[in-house]
């Protein structure tokens, strides 16, 4: 063999090796990288997070292993069934016993981002008989909240009590929309926000609950919005039973306010809707203050207040049967507030129509109430 063709042999035998190398090295990175996208969908697979704990693999690939189509799809059947496991398409219960306390309400409601709801699912945490007793504010943040009711069980709100130390708020909504919140009694204080709803946020529906102990029952704030379509008692509220303010929107439905501040209130551009509402012995009944809407009707009563009705740089409307009782004052309309309705009554033993303080530098109108 002459020395050309020697050099042509070895030549061709370093190609071939270094072909081998090229090719084992690739095989090492594609192992790798499917190693690394188990990895991955063992975590969080389509927005849902898995632990490795709760992905049971049946197969797993060193590097030079040969990786055979059975093997690699039996491995994505495991992650699809976990993936399954997590999807809610029902109504489903989390239940949560007084032994849990607030530690496990709060706790229940962490784990819910484990989840995702389809369409047609919904979750109900569901709170035994008892009294809880919570060391912090309970933060509504899961994406599921749309889905999320918090409720208690049994057949009257005080059967379950939440109560919460000075300095804390109850339950606060901020950045999510919550579905429901019904048959519970939150206890405060002597400060702090009962339930707070901020930031654009959403209370759908706030029912059959008790707020009391608090600075303010019920605060929206910040373009969110609350409905309460029955059963809302507020008792004992220091400023406000409802406070709905800077740009907010509020549709209250047989509400009850007592003992407080303010009963209902609308301030800072907000839009305030009180139906067959009661304000009872409180300073003032119904209020709104600083270019607020307060549209009050359907036989909402303000009774045994300071002042009934109070109107402050604001609109307040007094629709039909809707009535001022025993209050000191009845309407009170200052700084250029307007008081407006139709078929309002004004009620037996009120103090005054109206009582405007001296000196006021803005014009001040009183408008039409035909009693």
């Amino acid at each position: 063999m002459n020395t050309t063709a020697r050099f042509s042999s070895k030549h061709h035998t370093d190609d071939v090796r270094v072909r081998l190398k090229r090719l084992e090295r690739a095989h090492r990175v594609a192992v790798a990288r499917r190693r690394a996208a188990f990895a991955l969908l063992g975590t969080f697979v389509l927005g849902i997070p898995l632990s490795s704990d709760a992905l049971d693999i049946p197969n797993r690939f060193e590097a030079g292993e040969p990786v055979l189509a059975e093997s690699f799809n039996a491995n994505f059947d495991a992650i699809r069934e976990a993936f399954d496991a997590r999807v809610i398409r029902d109504d489903v219960i989390f239940p949560v016993t007084s032994a849990d306390g607030c530690s496990g309400l709060i706790a229940t409601l962490a784990s819910l981002d484990e989840y995702r709801v389809a369409a047609s699912g919904s979750i109900t945490v569901s709170l035994a008989l008892g009294n809880y007793a919570c060391e912090e504010t309970i933060r509504i943040e899961s994406d599921n909240a749309s889905h999320l009711t918090i409720r208690g069980e049994g057949n009257n709100p005080a059967q379950v009590t939440l109560s919460f130390p000075a300095g804390s708020d109850g339950i606060a909504v901020e950045g999510q929309v919550l579905e429901r919140i019904e048959n519970l009694t939150l206890e405060g204080g002597g400060d702090g926000q009962g339930v707070r709803v901020g930031r654009g946020s959403a209370l759908r529906n706030l029912s059959d609950t008790e707020l009391r102990g608090w600075a303010t029952g019920v605060e929206v704030v910040v373009g969110s919005s609350v409905t309460s379509e029955e059963g809302l008692v507020l008792e004992s509220n220091v400023a406000y039973g409802v406070r709905c303010q800077r740009g907010s929107d509020c549709y209250l439905l047989g509400a009850i306010a007592s003992g407080g501040g303010t009963g209902f209130a609308a301030l800072s551009g907000s839009a305030v809707t009180v139906s067959n509402c009661t304000a009872v012995d409180n300073v003032y009944g119904f209020a709104a203050y600083s270019g607020a809407f307060l549209r009050v009707t359907d036989g909402s009563v303000a009774q045994g207040n300071e002042i009934g009705f109070r109107s402050d740089r604001s609109l307040i409307h007094v629709g039909s049967s809707t009535s001022a009782d025993a209050n000191g004052i009845g309407y009170q309309v200052i700084a250029g507030g307007r008081i407006s309705g139709e078929g309002a009554l004004l009620g037996a033993g009120n103090g005054a129509l109206t009582n405007i303080p001296i000196n006021q530098p803005d014009p001040i109108t009183l408008g039409v109430i035909n009693d």
